[in-house]
């Protein structure tokens, strides 16, 4: 099994969000209560995504190991300790630096992604993730 860890790397993101938001809600002319209710929606989006981020989510993917031979369906684990399998659909997108796992679970509408960095899973790791997921 490849277990993920949080990377605070992730919570640069909606932390530069929050910061751009805020310079544009008091650069703008909007009243009061509109520039109030768009600050709280702002915090509030960033809040789920950080928790999200951090693996904080029950729902969230902890760990997973590549499918046997000749099978498609992953083994995911989750931090509520449910191991459903899942398939890898066509929207995963792979760079150099990063990774977005995009599962569906088998039996399910459940739908998992999942940002992985090289430190999140370490480096050769990510190098053989990269590698398989290129070759299938």
């Amino acid at each position: 099994m490849i277990k993920i860890s949080p990377s605070p790397k992730l919570l640069l993101l909606p932390a530069v969000i929050l910061l751009l938001g805020l310079l544009a809600l008091f650069l703008i002319s909007l009243g009061n209560f509109l520039k109030i209710f768009l600050l709280l929606f702002l915090l509030v989006y960033l809040l789920f995504q950080a928790f999200s981020l951090m693996q904080l989510n029950p729902r969230c993917l902890v760990g997973f190991t590549f499918p046997q031979e000749g099978k498609k369906l992953w083994q995911l684990y989750l931090k509520t300790g449910r191991a459903p399998q899942a398939n890898l659909l066509g929207s995963t997108r792979i760079s150099a630096n990063v990774i977005i796992l995009h599962f569906k679970v088998e039996q399910s509408t459940m739908r998992i992604y999942q940002i992985i960095l090289p430190e999140m899973i370490g480096k050769q790791n990510f190098h053989n993730l990269l590698v398989y997921l290129k070759i299938t």
